[in-house]
């Protein structure tokens, strides 16, 4: 993540040098960059005005109509948000007019959800069978070493086929 806000803050430096913000249209590379840096700003507005137990498990997706969505990543998280939403929308608000960089971010409502992490699945094992020639084998080995433990084990394992 600190790559990636050098990289933005880099760009958005040649940017300003070069006003290279003309070609912004036609320059892919560009308008990624200031969406990057637009989404990096809502996450800095977000993190200054939820709690920081809270806003370490979260993130802000977008920013639509008013509507700030809030992806959480547990429910345990997200019914948190949910209890606060008053709070921090009223935070919210209080840092959209305070701060120069944030007055163009209106929120009137806070959307959460929560981002489950689906559970690894292990594979199915399927059992091992022994071949009949190979339960032949193991018998015959087990019948030559005579009376003993590991005679005991081999017969055992050539008779589950």
């Amino acid at each position: 993540m600190r790559k990636i806000n050098t990289y933005i803050n880099e760009s958005l430096r040649a940017n300003v040098v070069t006003n290279n913000y003309a070609n912004t249209k036609n320059n892919p590379l560009a308008q990624l960059t200031q969406q990057a840096h637009a989404h990096q700003l809502l996450q800095q507005f977000w993190l200054s005005a939820a709690p920081s137990t809270v806003s370490q498990l979260s993130f802000a997706a977008s920013l639509i109509n008013g509507q700030l969505t809030i992806y959480a990543s547990n429910a345990m998280v997200a019914s948190k948000i949910k209890l606060n939403a008053s709070s921090i929308l009223r935070q919210l608000q209080v840092m959209q007019q305070a701060i120069a960089n944030y007055k163009q971010y209106e929120v009137t409502a806070i959307i959460v959800k929560a981002q489950v992490k689906s559970a690894f699945k292990p594979a199915v094992k399927m059992p091992l069978k022994l071949s009949f020639a190979a339960a032949n084998c193991l018998q015959n080995f087990a019948e030559s070493l005579g009376d003993g433990a590991l005679s005991q084990q081999l017969k055992s394992l050539a008779n589950k086929t």
